[in-house]
């Protein structure tokens, strides 16, 4: 059977109740290939068929095209070839940029145009030329950001180290206003936000008046720590020294001791002090302490004076105590401190008068006098004394010779 060259004879069936093979022709396709770059290797429904370029003689039906060249990514493309059909293929092989990320610590994150591609470390990741941003992400570390240039058939390696997050810190205090230092450094005062590297940090919180407060501190990455305290009043102290000593010393009515008193511990606060001792003026004052401040208090406590009332016959005599004048008799309501006095009692044209007077604390003494003249030589001095009520002494100088006369 004369098959012309154009077509090829293909059994289709044997016609029922007929001697003979019916043989329907077919068409051939042509397809021709080429590739940028040249010699690519051509596979047609996955079998090799060589490299190109190349014109392929097909049978009129689909086919998978696929050209592989090395350093190239594959390109493949499906046709349909049809009867007497002349087809033409350039293929553009698209050149593969290879890229290496590695990352300490490992096992992060890789996005490439926020497209997840693998954890790191991640080797030869083939990629098309052309820019791309590169994101490496893990838990507790700032994110890594680079733009990159990734150019065919060449390999690019990045290495990053990633940066541990930043915690927070937050100090706070009752009171507030309280200075805070970290690691010994100022940072400022209650209420207080701090952005630190992740570790361990001493916190110290001080205020004038109050108990440091120190704590330690752990940062975590990305993570919030708060530190909150109430701080404690510092005591404060009263030192209380009185002369003289053993003095009895009350605190708002209660009594605390006797004087010298060092250190006695006391909140914060106003208070009254009264310091008591026997035979002398009780000593009131009103004390305020501050916290942690220690105040010493001295007081002289002044003794309680006696009172003298001294009268003369005659009056207007001069009164001297220990050699000091100290007015005329009459002389009323004389206060002075307790004790042993010289007491001198001066007239002129009469006879000076001396005796030791003792008082003591709050008493009240009364004395009277009767002076002798001094033209009167012959006269003998005869004293009398006697105690008239509490504290009052007579002291009467009477001349013996007027005495006698009285007698006779």
């Amino acid at each position: 059977m004369d098959i012309s060259p154009d077509f090829n004879s293909i059994v289709i069936g044997i016609m029922a109740g007929e001697n003979k093979i019916k043989v329907y022709p077919r068409v051939w396709g042509y397809v021709h290939v080429t590739s940028i770059p040249k010699n690519a290797t051509l596979y047609l429904n996955d079998r090799y068929q060589g490299t190109v370029p190349q014109t392929l003689k097909l049978f009129p039906e689909e086919y998978k095209l696929e050209l592989r060249k090395a350093g190239y990514f594959p390109y493949t493309e499906s046709l349909t070839v049809s009867p007497g059909s002349n087809l033409s293929i350039t293929a553009q092989l698209t050149p593969i940029a290879r890229l290496s990320i590695y990352s300490t610590p490992s096992e992060a994150y890789v996005y490439l145009n926020d497209t997840l591609i693998g954890k790191t470390p991640v080797e030869n990741y083939r990629l098309p030329p052309g820019f791309y941003e590169v994101r490496v992400s893990k838990k507790g570390y700032q994110d890594y950001r680079e733009i990159l240039t990734l150019e065919g058939r060449k390999s690019k390696t990045v290495n990053v180290n990633l940066v541990l997050l930043n915690g927070t810190l937050k100090i706070s205090s009752e009171p507030s206003e309280a200075e805070v230092y970290v690691n010994t450094s100022y940072r400022g005062i209650t209420p207080l936000t701090l952005e630190l590297p992740p570790g361990e940090y001493t916190v110290e919180i001080k205020k004038e008046g109050y108990a440091p407060y120190i704590e330690k501190a752990k940062i975590l990455p990305g993570e919030a720590t708060e530190v909150i305290t109430t701080l404690s009043l510092l005591n404060s102290a009263l030192t209380i020294f009185s002369e003289p000593s053993e003095a009895k010393v009350y605190l708002n009515d209660t009594l605390i001791g006797n004087t010298p008193i060092q250190n006695y511990k006391v909140t914060p606060g106003t208070y009254t002090l009264e310091i008591v001792k026997d035979g002398y003026e009780s000593h009131t004052v009103e004390v305020t302490v501050g916290p942690g401040e220690s105040k010493n208090l001295s007081v002289t406590l002044s003794p309680i004076k006696g009172t003298l009332t001294i009268t003369s016959e005659p009056s207007e005599a001069e009164v001297y105590l220990n050699n000091t004048l100290i007015g005329k008799t009459p002389l009323d309501g004389y206060q002075v401190i307790p004790g042993s006095y010289d007491l001198k009692i001066v007239k002129e044209g009469y006879q000076e008068y001396r005796v030791t007077v003792t008082i003591k604390p709050g008493e009240t003494k009364s004395i009277m006098v009767a002076l002798l003249k001094l033209e009167d030589t012959q006269t003998t001095t005869k004293v009398a004394k006697s105690t008239c009520g509490s504290g009052f002494i007579l002291l009467l100088l009477l001349p013996l010779a007027i005495k006698r006369r009285q007698q006779k």
